[in-house]
């Protein structure tokens, strides 16, 4: 297991341009299981390939262990096969007239490896991924499931010190990806190796990663465990990626150390939520669709007063928008609440509702404004 240090990392393609990659630092705990996330273009895939030496950064330096592996100032930059690193494909990568074992067994011959290792290195490879039996069959003849184990088994056949994914499962329907997740995690905990992910799938991120990185325009936007990001965003920008589907304007009507209260912009009532406001003044309160609930859970939850204006049937869940006093939130009423409160809102009827103080998430308003910015930037890039 090995450590990554990456420091002031900047990668510029064409001059003038803002950077894809803008004076990044980064510190990957050996062993550790690290998710880059983000949306396309925020510079997540570069920082990879950075690592990996398919791309050469403009600036800032990268180290694996004690190894200095790119440092332009220094005129360092090792390459790709000898920096000790397995790197998985969005697009698998594979040579469609090989064998699965020609597959997974190519980086051992270029590296001049022993017929026989080469033979156990690929039976134990193919069998952490669960294809054990299948040396002989073509690539092109599997499922894509079983073409990107073969991918994964390819990158890790040599036991590399790091192993890199840039979206291994966008390709994979969601039965899939879901089995997929199961063996790239598992290969992390047998082989002990130090694993750097790319994805925009916040579920997979999650269900993955011992951190994630938020990124954004090349910069990072937050650094939390899985649990701290889903529950606790710490800008608008964050929240609204990870599915916090009401975001809106209120402001601080009275705070303490443990607590806040807030009132929605243009609105009588007020919610309270089980964190210290950031601020005074102007913020945002965010909270989830399927925390909002139909009647009071406990006398800390304050009632807000709505209208429905539309009314979505999805079986197992009724999706709700709502209008309160001209803002839209979004709601998600379970099975649970529909039967046990005998629940049926349409169109027009008036409704209260309430959010747990622990599910309501009090934001900077900076942060809007931040977030308008980058979005003009991303519009003009």
């Amino acid at each position: 297991m090995k450590s990554i240090a990456i420091n002031a990392l900047t990668k510029t393609y064409t001059a003038g341009a803002a950077p894809a990659v803008d004076r990044l630092d980064l510190d990957v705990a050996p062993g550790e299981f690290l998710t880059l996330l983000g949306p396309s273009g925020c510079g997540k895939t570069t920082t990879l390939r950075c690592v990996a030496g398919l791309e050469a950064p403009t600036q800032g330096s990268i180290r694996i262990g004690d190894q200095l592996i790119a440092a332009p100032a220094n005129g360092v930059f090792v390459p790709p096969e000898r920096r000790g690193v397995g790197m998985v494909f969005q697009s698998y990568a594979l040579w469609p007239h090989m064998s699965v074992f020609g597959n997974v067994a190519y980086p051992l011959k270029m590296a001049r490896t022993p017929r026989a290792e080469i033979g156990r290195a690929v039976d134990d490879a193919l069998t952490r991924v669960g294809l054990g039996g299948l040396h002989t069959k073509n690539v092109s003849a599997l499922s894509g499931g079983q073409q990107q184990r073969v991918a994964l088994a390819r990158a890790m056949v040599g036991r590399p010190d790091v192993m890199l994914y840039d979206e291994p499962l966008s390709n994979l329907d969601a039965k899939l990806r879901f089995a997929m997740r199961d063996h790239i995690r598992s290969v992390h905990n047998s082989l002990g190796t130090t694993s750097v992910y790319v994805t925009h799938d916040q579920e997979e991120a999650v269900a993955l990663s011992d951190r994630i990185i938020v990124m954004r325009a090349g910069r990072i936007q937050q650094v939390d465990t899985p649990r701290d990001l889903y529950t606790r965003p710490r800008s608008t920008f964050v929240a609204d990626f990870m599915g916090f589907q009401n975001i809106l304007p209120a402001t601080v009507e009275s705070r303490a150390a443990d607590h806040c209260h807030v009132r929605l912009d243009h609105c009588p009532d007020v919610v309270r939520s089980a964190y210290p406001a950031p601020a005074d003044g102007q913020v945002s309160v965010a909270f989830r669709a399927q925390h909002v609930r139909f009647s009071q859970p406990d006398a800390l939850c304050l009632a807000v007063n709505a209208v429905v204006t539309k009314a979505t049937d999805w079986g197992s869940a009724l999706r709700l928008q709502l209008d309160v006093s001209g803002h839209v939130v979004k709601a998600i009423v379970d099975e649970e609440q529909l039967v046990s409160q005998s629940l049926s809102p349409r169109p027009g009827d008036p409704v209260t509702f309430y959010v747990r103080p622990e599910h309501v998430i009090v934001l900077l308003s900076q942060d809007d404004h931040q977030d308008a910015g980058l979005a003009q930037a991303e519009e003009g890039a």
